[in-house]
């Protein structure tokens, strides 16, 4: 890896913190004007209070105290990256006293992809990477999160031959062979054509059939393609995913993993 790849969070964070913000401002709003008038007695005994109405000053203070939150809130999203390079990830983060922490990479690293239901709606999610010591680091709320999966492993370890970097395999030429160690046929990944419906333990055997290859040489595996090599195709699956197309497919398909 000859220049480090910076990744941000996603923008959902920002979202998140504007929404977390607007119950603040609804929190300071009622405290502001609860119930009594103790508030703007203690106002005017203030020595600037000659200078504007008590509810003039309470909404001048609402409306600079959101703004300023709101400011730091982007703000703290944008100062805050993720940058990857050979054998480490360095975290920075902080707006008015900036921190950075660097986390070694090692080959013994293990690195797993989470996400949850709107991850999965809004493409984004968390990629963990722990060593044998148990110490970790996660890249949270960061958008698709499985293109950086590749690099990260590169810059683990620059000698690994990882599927994707070369040219995309004939399929064609793939279908023409005979199943046989390095290459297996799945009918789909997770609707049974037997009984017509939804077989979660088809998943599992998909995904038994990668950890054999990643266990060994590699290999293909096929899905949407029968035993005899009759192309089935995908759309019975895509029919079992919230999100009906190919993007919903990888996006499932990369969570099973």
């Amino acid at each position: 890896m000859n220049n480090p790849i910076t990744i941000r969070r996603s923008p959902i964070v920002l979202i998140r913190n504007f929404v977390t913000i607007e119950i603040i401002a609804f929190l300071l709003y009622f405290l502001a004007t609860g119930h009594g008038d103790y508030k703007s007695v203690l106002y005017a005994r203030l020595f600037f209070s000659g200078l504007l109405p008590y509810d003039i000053t309470k909404l001048l203070f609402l409306s600079a105290a959101q703004l300023f939150i709101t400011i730091y809130a982007f703000l703290s999203w944008y100062y805050e990256s993720y940058n990857i390079s050979q054998g480490a990830i360095a975290h920075s983060y902080g707006v008015f006293f900036k921190k950075k922490k660097t986390f070694s990479l090692d080959k013994s690293m293990t690195v797993m992809l989470s996400s949850g239901p709107l991850g999965k709606l809004f493409h984004y999610g968390s990629i963990n990477l722990e060593n044998q010591n148990h110490n970790s680091i996660v890249l949270a709320t960061i958008s698709h999160p499985q293109n950086y999966l590749k690099i990260i492993k590169k810059a683990i370890n620059p000698n690994i031959q990882i599927q994707g970097f070369a040219e995309k395999p004939n399929i064609a030429q793939i279908i023409n062979q005979d199943e046989n160690e390095k290459l297996e046929f799945k009918s789909s990944l997770r609707f049974d054509h037997k009984i017509g419906s939804l077989n979660r333990d088809l998943e599992k055997a998909a995904m038994k059939s990668i950890a054999a290859f990643l266990n060994s040489k590699g290999g293909y595996l096929v899905i949407g393609v029968d035993d005899l090599r009759k192309p089935l195709g995908l759309r019975h699956d895509y029919q079992t995913l919230q999100r009906k197309d190919s993007d919903g497919f990888e996006n499932h398909f990369t969570q099973v993993f």
